[in-house]
């Protein structure tokens, strides 16, 4: 290796400055393009930060290269630099499109004038584009075919190249830009403004994303940089930064404060067992309570843009105190339960908290910090979580819809209680309807297929509570709580055994029998074992099948009264 003397740059360029003024090319030797959802998730998040105006600018990390010809070589920051291309190719499209409906010259104007800017800094349609990407072998280029393709609308496989991983990541990459971009541009209403949303996704991203270039004219010294800046131990946890930040906060404080301060956090940190993970987790969910959801990478950025100061270090400090014992009690990954109990004094209320653990729910955290932290009453608490309950079992359980929906949806409820736009339980239940229900036809004809290996949640105790509820329908466990009934205590068996019944309703919600333990299906048969249990129901299903049998048919009439209960209960 030679000494370090020949000549080195390192200079900040935003995106299009890159693009603009440099070719490059990845070598041979370098990985293929590998980015995918979470990679282009966390790009996203960072471009609508600054489209929102959360920041100005993004730093988008380091590339080092080697510029031994005209075109450099890419030693590190390819993935980045491939993203780049692709969702600029993303916007180019997007404006082809808006471009063929009816508009007038200044639109079009504009529309052209955008495209025009990526087709300068880009140029693929030059023999040395601005960014090669490397060939499969020497006789086939069909990432780069396809890489140069999307420009030209050419964005499906084909029989060349739907089995090249780094191809259908380059696809998988511009689909999911192109979703996202169309669903921000949905969000307004005329094509101008659609127009403008777009540009401004351009001109955040090529004039506000910024990169350090490292540049060498010796190979050597290129991968020396690239070891050096990829040779750090594991990443420090979010919550460890944000420490960081707040301390410097308080740096002109007198010793006592800065004491107090230091005591309380590392109190808070040892609940979570020192786990900064967890920390972190929690942090995030008190952040979205409070001013927005953003992901575990983006929280030191947006805390560190929002606490400024001493009081509101302090502040911060005494929300995240007040509400850590309540948290530590009802979240699924620690160990709280009735040793916690002491914080939660309405059994009405604990019972609904604890059940929510049980089923694994967790994404209204941030609608329980925010009425913590406004000091609400248990009564109104209670009936806010019921509703939260409700939303899941109809929304998740029966319907089976995803969960991004319901963090987003709750994130912006917490801010809204937080704000105080919405107070009494009566609002902030109207606004969960609203945005997160599901209506009674969709849930009841969700519920006459559902399945145990369907439902979504913690599956075993999923099933128990959809027929708990279902059982008191039936006049079982009248006027108690799930938590009152000790449901180890209870089975759960199948009616109809798996020789006789039809694979698609073997596992249907009323092909289970709830049944006490002590008596064993299995052994006795189901009719037997139904007519000794000492629930109303199972006696009443025991009777039917010693007088019908029990077949698919019956399955399918059963599932059918369950939906029609389902939309009473929930």
């Amino acid at each position: 290796m030679s000494e370090i003397t020949e000549k080195i740059e390192s200079k900040i360029k935003t995106i299009n400055e890159l693009f603009k003024n440099n070719k490059f090319k990845v070598p041979f030797y370098q990985r293929d393009y590998a980015w995918k959802k979470d990679e282009i998730d966390d790009l996203w998040n960072d471009l609508m930060d600054v489209f929102e105006g959360y920041q100005d600018s993004h730093f988008f990390g380091q590339i080092v290269t080697y510029n031994g010809e005209d075109v450099q070589d890419l030693i590190d920051g390819q993935q980045r630099l491939t993203t780049s291309v692709i969702l600029m190719a993303t916007i180019h499209k997007i404006c082809g499109e808006l471009l063929s409906n009816a508009l007038n010259e200044d639109p079009k104007f504009r529309l052209n004038y955008v495209r025009k800017q990526i087709k300068d800094a880009l140029k693929w349609e030059e023999e040395e584009p601005a960014l090669r990407l490397q060939k499969v072998s020497s006789n086939n280029d069909a990432i780069h075919e396809y890489f140069v393709g999307i420009f030209n609308g050419y964005t499906e496989l084909n029989e060349n190249n739907k089995n090249i991983e780094p191809v259908k990541n380059i696809k998988s990459a511009f689909d999911g830009f192109y979703s996202r971009i169309n669903g921000v541009l949905n969000d307004y209403n005329t094509i101008n403004d659609r127009i403008t949303a777009l540009e401004k996704c351009f001109t955040s991203f090529a004039d506000n994303f910024f990169v350090s270039v490292i540049s060498t004219k010796n190979a050597d010294d290129a991968f020396v940089i690239f070891e050096t800046l990829n040779s750090r131990g594991k990443d420090l946890e979010p919550a460890e930064i944000i420490k960081t930040h707040l301390m410097s906060q308080i740096a002109k404080e007198p010793d006592k404060v800065k004491t107090e301060f230091s005591d309380k956090w590392n109190e808070i940190s040892e609940k979570f067992g020192k786990n900064s993970e967890k920390l972190t987790k929690f942090i995030r969910i008190y952040w979205a309570a409070s001013h927005r959801l953003v992901s575990s990478k983006q929280l030191y950025r947006s805390i560190s843009m929002e606490i400024k100061s001493s009081n509101d270090t302090k502040s911060f400090l005494n929300d995240i105190d007040r509400v850590v014992d309540y948290y530590i009690a009802v979240d699924n990954s620690n160990k709280g339960g009735t040793k916690y109990k002491e914080y939660i004094n309405d059994p009405d209320l604990f019972n609904i908290l604890i059940l929510l653990r049980k089923l694994q729910v967790t994404l209204h955290y941030p609608v329980l910090f925010s009425m913590l932290l406004n000091k609400m009453s248990d009564e109104d608490m209670k009936k806010v979580l019921f509703k939260v309950l409700c939303i899941f079992i109809r929304r998740r359980t029966i319907c089976m819809y995803g969960t991004n929906t319901l963090e987003t949806g709750y994130a912006s409820i917490a801010e809204d209680i937080w704000n105080q736009k919405i107070v009494t339980p009566t609002e902030i239940n109207e606004e969960i309807n609203s945005s997160l229900n599901r209506n009674d036809v969709e849930v009841e004809s969700s519920f006459t297929a559902l399945s145990k290996e369907s439902a979504n949640g913690a599956k075993s105790w999923t099933l128990k509570y959809l027929l708990f509820k279902l059982y008191q329908q039936s006049g079982d466990f009248i006027d108690m709580r799930f938590d009152q009934v000790d449901m180890n205590k209870f089975a759960l068996y199948h009616i109809g055994n798996e020789d006789d019944t039809n694979d698609a309703y073997f596992n249907y919600v009323s092909n289970y029998m709830l049944i006490e333990g002590s008596i064993s299906p299995l052994k006795d048969g189901a009719s037997v074992a139904l007519l000794k249990s000492s629930l109303r129901t199972n006696q009443k299903l025991g009777e039917f099948i010693s007088d019908n049998g029990w077949n698919d048919e019956f399955i399918r009439e059963r599932q059918n009264d369950f939906a029609k209960e389902a939309v009473q209960i929930w």
